[in-house]
């Protein structure tokens, strides 16, 4: 993905999260995540949230097809994080999966399979050095941005 994707694949990753009004702490640890599992910069990723912020934000498909199914895979991931995919979240990855033209069976066998990965991720994992509970996996804090021994 060129850079330009990258921004707005995250922004689709932020307005999902947004959808419903408000943003956990669990769903800030989600979208951080995905920041790293992504690599992205910080300036890339302040470039998402001003796009987000900016207003009138759709969510829209981008890079290649298996990339588009990624970010679906990281909406879901953000949404289900809270144990909690609110009617706004629900409306807005359904209308994401219609756009890329997935069945219902295929959005059925990724829902299976990412609230599988969520509970996985659930199981935290604690900073070594300022103690802030982390989701399993994670490879900087969130709080203090110290590594995390595996």
């Amino acid at each position: 993905m060129n850079n330009s994707d990258q921004i707005t694949y995250i922004a689709n990753v932020i307005a999902i999260a947004q959808a419903d009004g408000k943003v956990t702490d669990k769903e800030q640890g989600a979208i951080a995540f995905v920041y790293q599992k992504n690599g992205l910069s910080e300036d890339d990723a302040q470039a998402a949230i001003r796009l987000v912020q900016a207003g009138d934000y759709n969510i829209a498909p981008v890079g290649r097809y298996s990339e588009t199914i990624r970010n679906l895979e990281d909406m879901l991931l953000v949404s289900l994080i809270d144990g909690d995919l609110a009617d706004e979240e629900k409306k807005a990855v359904l209308t994401f999966a219609k756009a890329v033209k997935l069945s219902q069976e295929q959005i059925n066998i990724i829902l299976a399979e990412t609230k599988k990965f969520v509970r996985a991720m659930m199981a935290e994992t604690k900073c070594n050095a300022c103690g802030v509970s982390l989701p399993a996996g994670s490879k900087f804090c969130t709080e203090c941005g110290q590594k995390i021994k595996s």
